[in-house]
């Protein structure tokens, strides 16, 4: 599959970004994008920026939503087609259960 270049401001980490596929072989919509981590949790105003122009991909944010939640939310409006959803990371969660993982594992 081909994917176009996406132009990333520079303000948003190098992890922060999204592949699409080029705009001339896409035909569908997409199901979710996910936003995670310390910029996809707390910075509304880049995945409002991110958000901007996914229309075509059947994409569409609620800013209200958008500017006021806490991870683990939908801040997609009704009407779109995929969801856009904030999601905590749980880095601590992840630790704890392979830490457990090779203590028992021995």
């Amino acid at each position: 599959m081909h994917y176009s270049s996406v132009t990333i401001p520079d303000e948003i980490p190098s992890m922060t970004w999204i592949a699409l596929p080029s705009k001339r072989r896409w035909t569908g919509s997409v199901e979710a994008l996910v936003f995670t981590a310390g910029v996809g949790e707390h910075a509304a105003a880049i995945r409002a920026r991110i958000c901007e122009n996914l229309g075509s991909l059947g994409l569409a944010l609620d800013c209200i939503a958008n500017d006021g939640c806490q991870p683990d939310a939908d801040i997609a409006v009704p009407a779109s087609t995929g969801r856009i959803l904030v999601i905590a990371t749980r880095e601590d969660v992840t630790i704890v259960r392979e830490t457990l993982r090779l203590l028992t594992s021995s």
